[in-house]
């Protein structure tokens, strides 16, 4: 175990020594980046771009991308 840098937490019952940089970290993915990157791999985007009408000029995102980004949000929503 290499503890080069290390501060002491002092309790009444224990002392912990606890490195200053663990060499680790944890993220919480959820379920979102799966299925975004299904609906990237899937090309339901592309599928739903070429089945549409769509006029550049009037829009700021294809219907692909408005799609999917409701399907993220409302997988996002908590049920209550």
């Amino acid at each position: 175990m290499f503890l080069s840098k290390s501060f002491t937490i002092s309790s009444p019952i224990e002392e912990t020594l606890m490195p200053a940089h663990p060499p680790y970290h944890s993220q919480v993915l959820d379920h979102l980046g799966l299925v975004a990157g299904m609906f990237d791999e899937l090309g339901i985007g592309d599928t739903l771009d070429q089945a549409t009408q769509q006029n550049p000029e009037m829009r700021d995102l294809t219907v692909g991308e408005a799609v999917k980004a409701m399907v993220l949000n409302g997988l996002g929503l908590p049920c209550s």
